[in-house]
């Protein structure tokens, strides 16, 4: 069974290759991992929150993400992750995992004690359950935009997606709806960014641009209710 890339396991290390359905939570911030998983097939939201449990940052990841390498350093996730699409995973056992990174100061632990390091510290992404639903939802498909440019394409169920930003589904349909009739969504269900720019507009706000979103939504609503 092959093990991803670059990721070179001792003959006698226990692999076991599992299937996660979409919407699994993987890891929980805080909690101590039993095992390390590595992301063969599928697409993972990473969640970093707070000590007062506001998100501080999330980001979009595929294959080769690597989950629970916290604990080489004290035992405890640092992030949520769940999973956005059916994942394939490789999973390995927490002493094992151990074991193969080497002990506690060889160079090789002491390489990816500072990697992890860089990596805790690094907060370049934007919540995507924060502020406005429109928000949202635009910084989900900038972050899957970013993915499917870099030749990692992935699709997610309108139900997953709605509980992952933490909005009503019917919000998101209404929402998905109007940027396809701006203009920045190609037509059809899935979700095919054509305008970029505006997109990331959408992201990161102005006050009146949002209020100018808000309006559209709100005036589609009033012109179906009117029509029932």
């Amino acid at each position: 069974m092959g093990s991803g890339v670059g990721l070179a396991l001792p003959g006698d290390t226990h692999v076991r290759e599992v299937v996660r359905a979409a919407g699994t939570v993987l890891a929980i911030q805080g909690q101590r991992p039993h095992e390390v998983f590595l992301v063969r097939e599928g697409t993972v939201i990473v969640t970093l929150f707070t000590a007062d449990g506001d998100e501080a940052w999330s980001s979009i990841r595929g294959p080769d993400t690597l989950i629970g390498a916290e604990l080489l350093r004290h035992g405890r996730c640092e992030v949520d992750v769940v999973a956005l699409t059916d994942v394939r995973l490789l999973r390995i056992a927490a002493d094992e995992f151990r074991a193969w990174a080497g002990p506690a100061h060889s160079p090789s632990a002491t390489i990816v004690e500072l990697l992890l390091q860089e990596i805790s510290a690094v907060g370049r992404d934007r919540a995507m359950t924060t502020g406005a639903a429109v928000a949202r939802i635009a910084r989900f498909l900038r972050e899957r935009h970013r993915m499917e440019s870099a030749g990692r394409p992935f699709d997610i169920e309108q139900r997953i997606l709605a509980r992952v930003l933490q909005i009503r589904p019917e919000t998101l349909s209404r929402i998905l709806s109007r940027l396809r009739q701006d203009g920045i969504l190609a037509p059809g269900p899935r979700l095919s960014v054509i305008d970029a720019h505006r997109l990331s507009r959408l992201a990161d706000p102005s006050e009146d641009l949002m209020a100018s979103v808000r309006r559209k939504v709100a005036a589609a609503d009033h012109d179906t209710e009117s029509a029932a």
